[in-house]
């Protein structure tokens, strides 16, 4: 009994039944030799490895020497090193192909700076020999695993290679895993079903209702006892110690694989993810995405990005400017504290758009026809021009060029007490631009759902950020600011 029908991809019946007639085991030869699978992979990862230095020094004509023997065993063996302690050589049956390929670049990319410390220490091969060489082995890496997975997701769509996986827990948690199973049928896991000891029982209010459920956990370990399950993922909460650990120490009398997927999408994760310290398992909640080589990667960003508008912008900056302050008296620049990466407050800059007003204590937002935005001053805050001084802000680190907008400080601490998890954003350095600005919450924040539209988008960016997120919403942005009409 399987929950969810087999893909249909290019399935006549003939093929289908040439296919089964040659496999005494419709889970697929992959499965029963997943073992050699992996060791194959690591002989296919060696060889092209060898192959592309070998096929780089014939193509320009030279020959091959110890050194460039000695060389390529070292970047099979530094590979093969970090590539096993790091875990690449393991099941990806259920990762998305980006996440393999973002791996494989990653481990080639230190096993290159370790080859190339090599080679200045202890051999003499030339530069744009190793350049040629560090360029093109991971297009074979990279392309020997993408074949792999396309072959996998058709060899899966004729019922081969599949796995039946059972769930204990009536939770959200089984039903949101069951729901991704059936929809990237590429995984190849089949849904025998949910089993639950609370069957029946009317104190409870299950989340999955009683006509879903296939029966209690001892049905389940009766079919995982007869071979009918390969892999059962635990999805009863946190709270259920107890009987979790009972199911396990059951389990254990089975051959089945057995996975504890725990309810915690209740905390409202941000940028979630999972490490070990000395085999302690850790959630991480709520982290920045921005930790480590991403945050390498987002400052290199913004650097080309700012470099290169600089020079680009600099004459109609400076007309602006004069414009400024040739019309209204007081500086050309405007300067206010704002709140940047974890809170540490830093000054923004922008072209002055009002008239100088005295201080005050009450933070006043601008509002519609608002009498102290001058006749310039309305023009460059309705095309955002004001907002162009900011790329010094970037320069200098305090600001990146799409991140979630800064607001004053006084604004700030008035709306942390009314919306949740509103200082999260800060998670994050401020952007020019951001998520929240493209999609219509720009300007005056004058109501309580406008400032949780603005939260929500600030908090989906950077739970869900990507180089080619930064792009789209530059792209957007520059479209965007002549359409506009909730800015003045």
């Amino acid at each position: 009994m399987y929950y969810g029908e087999l893909p249909t991809i290019i399935n006549p019946s003939w093929l289908r039944a040439v296919i089964m007639s040659n496999l005494q085991d419709n889970r697929g030869i992959f499965t029963k030799y997943s073992v050699l699978m992996v060791r194959f992979s690591r002989l296919i990862d060696m060889g092209f490895i060898f192959i592309c230095l070998w096929a780089v020094v014939l193509s320009s004509k030279k020959a091959w020497s110890n050194e460039h023997l000695l060389l390529a065993l070292s970047g099979m063996l530094v590979f093969e090193i970090i590539g096993s302690f790091f875990g690449l050589y393991r099941s990806w049956r259920t990762v998305r192909i980006r996440y393999e390929i973002f791996k494989v670049l990653l481990y080639w990319f230190i096993c290159s700076s370790v080859i190339l410390f090599f080679n200045s220490l202890y051999l003499s091969i030339r530069n744009d020999l190793l350049i040629k060489w560090i360029f093109s082995t991971p297009l074979l890496l990279i392309g020997f695993r993408i074949c792999q997975r396309i072959f996998l997701r058709f060899y899966r769509a004729y019922g081969c290679d599949h796995k039946t996986v059972a769930f204990i827990g009536a939770t959200q948690t089984a039903w949101r895993l069951a729901q991704s199973f059936k929809k990237y049928s590429w995984m190849g896991l089949d849904i025998v079903g949910f089993f639950d000891d609370r069957v029946g029982d009317p104190k409870r209010d299950l989340y999955i209702s009683n006509d879903k459920l296939i029966g209690n956990v001892d049905d389940l370990i009766e079919m995982a006892q007869h071979g009918k399950i390969d892999i059962v993922y635990i999805t009863l909460p946190m709270a259920a110690e107890t009987r979790i650990k009972e199911q396990i120490e059951r389990l254990s009398n089975t051959v089945v694989n057995v996975f504890y997927a725990p309810s915690i999408l209740s905390f409202n994760l941000l940028n979630a993810s999972y490490d070990v310290i000395d085999g302690q398992p850790l959630f991480s909640i709520i982290t920045s995405p921005f930790n480590g080589s991403m945050g390498l990667l987002k400052r290199v960003e913004d650097l080309v990005i700012a470099i290169i508008a600089f020079p680009i912008l600099f004459i109609p900056m400076l007309i602006v400017a004069i414009i400024i302050k040739a019309t209204s008296p007081g500086p050309v620049f405007y300067k206010q504290k704002r709140y940047g990466l974890n809170g540490q407050i830093f000054e923004i800059y922008k072209f002055r758009s009002m008239t100088q007003c005295d201080s005050t204590d009450e933070f006043v937002q601008a509002t519609k026809n608002d009498s102290r935005v001058t006749l310039v001053g309305r023009f460059i805050r309705k095309t955002s021009i004001d907002e162009l001084p900011q790329l010094i802000n970037v320069l200098k680190g305090q600001m990146s060029i799409v991140g979630p907008r800064p607001h004053p400080v006084k604004l700030d601490n008035i709306q942390r007490g009314i919306v949740p998890r509103y200082m999260s954003r800060n998670l994050v350095k401020p952007g020019i631009t951001g998520l929240a600005q493209i999609n219509g919450f720009r300007g005056e924040t004058d109501t309580l759902d406008k400032i949780r539209g603005r939260i929500e988008y600030d908090l989906q960016y950077i739970d869900n950020w990507s180089l080619s997120s930064d792009f789209k919403i530059i792209f957007k942005t520059a479209f965007k600011v002549f359409q506009d009409e909730k800015a003045y």
